[in-house]
Formats: structure tokens, sequence, C-alpha cells
């Protein structure tokens, strides 16, 4: 039986910076939370509803500075891009870590 769980979390970003800049850290932050974890995972499905972020790490887009790219090879990532009309959830995350600045908090379901 294959077990599916998610995990859902936000992250507080300090200081100026874009949006796609904080979507990108938070996607950062999540991925090391999860390797530090020591959950082992088959397949990843990520999904953001910052389609700049989600299409760079497809490889659609290209990245200036690749060294910040996260290591796709390591896993079986697999993105989506959830428009932000569809994407509540993370508007409450988001507000989440406005009000908390918590520098990461997750649930799992």
């Amino acid at each position: 039986m294959i077990a599916t769980v998610i995990i859902e979390g936000h992250y507080f970003v300090t200081g100026d910076c874009t949006n796609n800049v904080a979507e990108y850290f938070g996607l950062c932050e999540g991925l090391s939370k999860l390797i530090s974890s020591g959950h082992t995972v088959g397949k990843l499905h990520i999904k953001g509803d910052s389609e700049l972020v989600i299409n760079h790490m497809k490889g659609i887009h290209q990245v200036r500075k690749p060294k910040h790219l996260v290591n796709r090879k390591k896993s079986s990532y697999k993105f989506i891009h959830i428009s932000r009309d569809r994407n509540a959830r993370a508007d409450v995350l988001a507000r989440e870590a406005m009000e908390m600045q918590t520098d990461w908090d997750e649930d799992y379901y």
C-alpha cells in the first residue's frame, strides 16, 4: 500500500524581496526541511502559485544563478502550477507567516 502524506508549511522571509524570491525561499526551505526530516520520498509533487518559480524548477525558464536552483535530479519531483484563484490555502499560509514571523512551521496530513 502506498501512503500519501501532505506536508504544508510557511516560511517567513525577512527583509525586502519580491514575491517570487519569497516563493523560491519558501520552496527551498520546505525541501531542506523534508530532506533533514528523514522522510523517505518516492515521488514528490510540489504545488505552487508562482508560475515563474514553477517554470524555473521545471527548467522552462532560465535561471540567472543556477547554483541557487534546487537539485531536481536527487528525487522524483513533479512541479505543478496552481492558479492563484484556486490556491486559497496558500493565502492562509502566507498570512500565518506574516503574523507569526517564524522561520518555519509545518503541518502533516
